[in-house]
């Protein structure tokens, strides 16, 4: 469950950062939200396996 619910925030997730500004704090925090879960869901995906 929690996997799924991670990659919907991924989903979500790029339509803020193209509202963003290059270089300002929210895109650079965005985009760390972004690559921390990919790699959440791709550890998960590795447990599941």
């Amino acid at each position: 469950m929690a996997k799924e619910v991670l990659a919907g925030l991924l989903l979500m997730l790029p339509s803020f950062l193209e509202k963003t500004k290059p270089g300002s704090g929210q895109r650079t925090y965005i985009e760390r939200r972004i690559k921390a879960f990919q790699i959440v869901v791709s550890y998960l995906d590795e447990e599941v396996i």
